[in-house]
């Protein structure tokens, strides 16, 4: 039976206004939701309470609004994961961005989006990841068409909202060549992308397999795009360093 519409734009108000919290830089005021969403203050209001009550919200001292505890615990199995691997592999990964001189990424597929587990720098410094800014990146980049060949794209269309976003005039949006790339990178068991998620960037990737060698996570290394010309940048060795680090990784985490 269907949901009545009132009930269907009441859940939508709702999540309307935890997207404006989440995506705040601090604290907000019920005016600002409200205004934001394009509401009343007092109807923005019923909604803020309903979400408060529930934990969704938190209230601080000045009565302003930030994502309460009962959102939080609606990642943690998520974030646990990507967090248990990162202490696993961290030096795999920080030691794989520094012998190659380039960012090294390893990175994970849960339900159409790309999570990061570890980002190195070349640099040798170990980012942290709290903030996913790579969730809709899963088709323009190499971890994120590896687990699409994995996966499949009827699972890729069942979990992703259409139309996919073009990062720049390079990045292949359209499903029937998705599902032919991302095939064809398993077949040969690597990717590379050029300038597809960030302009002028390149983007080399291997798949990472559990300890029954299933394909569970992808790690890539990135890097300015012109190197690939260069003489000293030797392609089959940066995938040599990357098969040997994400075999490592394979024997040190627990997928």
């Amino acid at each position: 039976m269907p949901e009545p519409q009132s009930l269907i734009q009441s859940i939508d108000r709702a999540v309307a206004v935890l997207n404006v919290v989440k995506n705040a830089s601090g604290p907000v005021r019920n005016c600002d939701i409200a205004r934001t969403i394009g509401l009343s203050q007092r109807a923005t209001h019923n909604f803020v309470r309903a979400l408060l009550f529930n934990g969704y919200l938190a209230q601080t001292a000045n009565r302003q609004y930030v994502v309460g505890p009962a959102a939080l615990e609606l990642v943690l199995p998520i974030q646990n994961r990507y967090e248990k691997l990162g202490s696993a592999c961290a030096d795999i990964v920080i030691r794989l961005a520094r012998d190659t001189k380039t960012n090294a990424f390893l990175g994970f597929e849960y339900y159409g989006k790309l999570y990061c587990a570890l980002l190195g720098r070349s640099n040798g410094v170990l980012e942290a990841c709290g903030r996913q800014f790579w969730l809709d990146v899963l088709h323009a980049s190499g971890p994120g068409l590896i687990m699409i060949g994995v996966q499949g794209i009827e699972y890729f269309k069942s979990v992703t909202r259409e139309p996919l976003k073009k990062f720049t005039p390079y990045t292949v949006v359209d499903m029937d060549e998705i599902a032919k790339r991302s095939a064809g990178i398993i077949k040969q068991g690597y990717a590379l992308l050029r300038s597809e998620h960030v302009d002028r960037i390149a983007d080399l990737a291997v798949p990472v397999r559990n300890r029954s060698g299933k394909i569970v996570a992808g790690l890539s290394l990135s890097f300015l795009e012109s190197r690939l010309q260069n003489d000293d940048f030797n392609i089959d060795e940066k995938l040599e360093q990357l098969r040997d680090a994400a075999a490592n990784i394979s024997l040190s985490a627990d997928f």
